[in-house]
């Protein structure tokens, strides 16, 4: 709360002018605030938990980075979305068992196409997540916690 230099009425802080008077409010220098430091964490352990959203190299920063806590984050995430990859490699095969079976619809591969595209896709959101340095949820698939459902950790 500020007040004003020529009456002394109060000012809000983002007003530039006195309500009460018209006087101009002190200019004060913006004070630069400083840029959001990235923890040793999350510097230390960046490359390793973009392993996470590459496959089944999620259980290196798994295993490796057990005292990270940005790894553990990045790995619980790649964990769910590989058990996601293989789902979706086994709605692959079954949509292409059928689409054989009923000879080959462009509406079964472009659907094969889209349900195979969509872990790529969301790996690429949590590769970009690592390399800003942030532990934010996937998309979709975000809040799903498979390591913990599993192994009970």
């Amino acid at each position: 709360m500020a007040f004003c230099k020529n009456c002394g009425a109060q000012m809000g802080d983002d007003e530039r002018f006195c309500p009460n008077c018209g006087h101009a409010a002190q200019a004060q220098a913006p004070q630069a605030q400083p840029a959001p430091q990235a923890t040793d964490d999350v510097t230390a352990n960046k490359g390793i938990s973009i392993l996470s959203y590459l496959g089944p190299l999620v259980f290196i920063p798994m295993f490796v980075r057990k005292d990270s806590d940005f790894a553990q984050y990045h790995a619980r995430q790649g964990f769910t979305l590989f058990v996601l990859y293989v789902a979706t490699w086994i709605v692959d095969i079954i949509l292409g068992i059928i689409n054989r079976a009923v000879g080959g619809t462009w509406i079964l591969s472009l659907l094969n196409s889209l349900i195979s595209l969509a872990p790529v896709v969301l790996a690429v959101f949590g590769i970009i997540n690592c390399f800003r340095g942030v532990k934010k949820p996937l998309p979709l698939i975000g809040g799903i916690d498979l390591w913990h459902t599993f192994t009970g950790k």
